[in-house]
């Protein structure tokens, strides 16, 4: 399915009820649930009447099962590559299975349930180097694990696959402010001309693709350690270093030295996974790249989906940094930015 179509699909909407009887006849799981917010499927969060915690996924009908079995066989395959990171693990059914298809407002949707991690969400607290680091050392270990693996499904459409980052000239007509509008355009010139051509080059294997704040869980008693990391729906194959410069992307310093938490990062991921010179000098442009899409695609959205959806308006309002951080890397510029990633490295 097209990208944006895909994105663009009425999330699907079980009532609670049947969640409720669902979770009690598919997986002997029997409590309440809480809603969860996201962006194309929905979750609910599911405690047990003797304290276990789940979440019940259901995700979007324009997602085809196969898509969804890769995501659920890439959690099997990190359980059994004993990675330190912890991840989800998959709950089967009643009958063994680890999925089951369900039917709402005469769509079909795949649904399973996988483990609840505890911790809480890197957004909420406060990030420094120490935390920088710990993040690119997980996203190395979890890359890591991912090593080797292959899935029929590995290859799904997303718009925000920074591999199709050319695909966002198709939402600068939802950036409404003229300078910000050239800044994303010039983006994305610059990843035509500079990363597409040298992608097929570049090491690839199948990559969680959204280690963003929300999807990556720190330590209640320690707010420098990562406890988990969460949400593989935008799991896909990819240059390796597109882990790095997504995850970078968020690490976004707006005060003092820009690449205060960049660099500890990117040094950390690189003593568990060494870096590429070629690898390394396509990382300011897609760290653009991916800053370009945050800032595309949910002015999009919000066009499309109204002022009361309410993942838009969450997510709005907290990723207005992309814009300001942007503007920071362009001011550094690629040679200086390439420079400090790759002195950082050499730190022993």
């Amino acid at each position: 399915m097209d990208a944006i179509a895909a994105i663009s699909t009425v999330q699907p909407k079980m009532a609670e009820e049947q969640a409720l009887q669902v979770l009690a006849e598919s997986f002997d799981l029997r409590g309440r649930l809480k809603p969860l917010l996201s962006e194309r499927d929905q979750n609910f969060r599911v405690t047990t009447e003797d304290g276990r915690e789940y979440v019940l996924k259901i995700a979007n009908s324009a997602e085809h099962p196969v898509t969804t079995d890769f995501q659920i066989r890439a959690l099997l395959h990190i359980e059994s590559r004993h990675c330190p990171v912890a991840t989800p693990r998959i709950r089967r059914t009643v009958t063994g299975e680890v999925s089951i298809p369900l039917r709402i407002d005469a769509a079909t949707h795949v649904s399973r349930v996988v483990s609840y991690l505890p911790g809480e969400l890197l957004s909420s607290v406060a990030t420094g180097p120490r935390l920088a680091a710990n993040l690119g050392e997980c996203a190395a270990h979890l890359d890591l694990a991912l090593a080797g693996f292959e899935h029929a499904g590995e290859n799904q459409t997303l718009l925000w696959d920074m591999q199709r980052a050319d695909r966002l000239r198709e939402l600068l007509q939802y950036v409404a402010d003229d300078a910000l509008r050239t800044a994303v355009r010039n983006c994305i010139d610059d990843f035509d001309t500079r990363v597409k051509p040298r992608l097929p080059g570049l090491r690839a294997q199948v990559i969680h693709a959204d280690l963003h704040g929300d999807n990556v869980l720190v330590r209640t008693d320690d707010h420098t350690a990562i406890a988990g990391v969460i949400d593989f729906g935008d799991m896909l194959r990819a240059p390796l270093i597109m882990e790095v410069a997504i995850a970078a992307a968020y690490l976004r310093a707006i005060e003092g030295d820009a690449l205060r938490l960049i660099a500890p990062f990117v040094s950390a991921f690189h003593r568990v996974v060494p870096l590429q010179q070629a690898e390394t000098s396509l990382l300011f442009d897609l760290v653009r790249a991916r800053l370009s899409a945050t800032i595309s695609i949910l002015r999009w959205r919000a066009a499309m989906r109204g002022a009361t959806d309410k993942y838009s308006l969450d997510y709005m309002q907290s990723e207005r940094s992309a814009e300001t951080f942007l503007a920071r890397l362009d001011a550094i510029g690629r040679d200086a930015f390439t420079e400090r990633v790759r002195g950082a490295c050499a730190e022993k």
